[in-house]
């Protein structure tokens, strides 16, 4: 082996061990954020170039609706005027690399410089509620990914709208700029000119698989979990599990870069301070989900989950409140 070879076989060989990242980015100073590191960190990074707003709306169509009228699983829950009272919805409609997209824009036209809220699963309901919850209090601008009127079964939680190909998840399709990337986050600049934090929320299946995790046993299918570690998630559990975190899936999931840089991640000690339940995901190279493209673009990123309870009005009105606290918590130790 001469001496080329043997410099690649170590620079492979520390990657693999995660002593370094892949690309060997040049130090990242991460100056819009609260709480990030001073340190520098390096990691593997995705464009945080979006199409400009000129460019974007040659390609998609965009209309303001209703929100009393669309006929949609979502709305039909919430067909209460003052729901809506100080909201513009928009329709919009896209397609890229041959899937055809739509998305609902909700923008508190009172309170315009708020979060960007962002819920991509048509199939989880509950975060539905929680984002129009969130916008409505708070502000900023919401985005939910639409794939149909209907949303009781997991097929719906998929866009089916290609062209070719398989379907897609859209927490699976943040690769770049384009278009898809561009069309959600379009809001992310204020009109101050300022990166808005990104408040993400699902829900989840009860308790997680006992195979997605080295430590831990759970009695589910599920991925998503206060009890779940593994390569990627390293979990810090609420010592107290006060409300809502005495429920394991009712959880923060904030991602981190490098090695050893979890507690400096964005909010991160702030809300280990309020003892809440938390997933840091360590990020190496991107899955193509939003929080790994937040996190190699440099942008304020939080994840807040909870347990899919189901459809009925109880079990909708549970997760709602959970995720409303921990908006509130998220609000009051994240947001500048």
């Amino acid at each position: 082996m001469n001496r080329l070879d043997a410099n690649k076989f170590f620079l492979t060989l520390i990657v693999f061990l995660g002593l370094v990242s892949p690309s060997f980015a040049a130090p990242n100073t991460m100056t819009n954020s609260k709480q990030k590191p001073t340190a520098a960190v390096t990691g593997p990074t995705v464009s945080p170039h979006q199409l400009s707003s000129e460019e974007l709306a040659k390609v998609i169509s965009s209309e303001i609706v209703d929100p009393m009228t669309i006929d949609d699983d979502d709305f039909l829950r919430t067909r209460d005027p003052s729901i809506w009272r100080g909201l513009e919805v928009r329709r919009i409609a896209f397609t890229d690399n041959g899937a055809h997209w739509a998305l609902w824009r909700v923008a508190n036209t009172k309170r315009p410089a708020g979060p960007l809220w962002l819920q991509l699963h048509d199939n989880e309901n509950a975060p539905f509620l929680g984002v129009i919850d969130g916008v409505k209090k708070y502000g900023g601008v919401a985005v939910f990914v639409d794939t149909g009127p209907h949303d009781n079964s997991s097929a719906s939680r998929f866009n089916r709208d290609v062209e070719f190909g398989p379907r897609i998840d859209p927490n699976r399709n943040f690769w770049g700029p384009g278009i898809y990337t561009s069309a959600l986050l379009a809001d992310l600049v204020n009109f101050r000119g300022e990166n808005r934090m990104i408040i993400s929320i699902h829900s989840n299946s009860p308790s997680f698989d006992s195979r997605n995790s080295t430590c831990g046993i759970g009695t589910g299918r599920g991925e998503i979990s206060i009890l779940v570690c593994n390569d990627t998630m390293f979990p810090r559990p609420s010592r107290s599990r006060r409300y809502p975190f005495d429920d394991d899936d009712s959880l923060a999931i904030i991602p981190f870069l490098g090695r050893w840089q979890d507690k400096m991640a964005f909010c991160a000690r702030s809300l280990m301070k309020a003892d809440f339940n938390i997933g840091f995901e360590k990020i190496v190279t991107s899955d193509g989900s939003l929080s790994n493209y937040a996190i190699l673009s440099d942008l304020d990123y939080i994840n807040l989950e909870t347990q899919d309870r189901g459809a009925g009005e109880a079990e909708l009105a549970d997760a709602r409140a959970r995720i409303h606290t921990m908006v509130d918590g998220a609000m009051r130790l994240c947001a500048d």
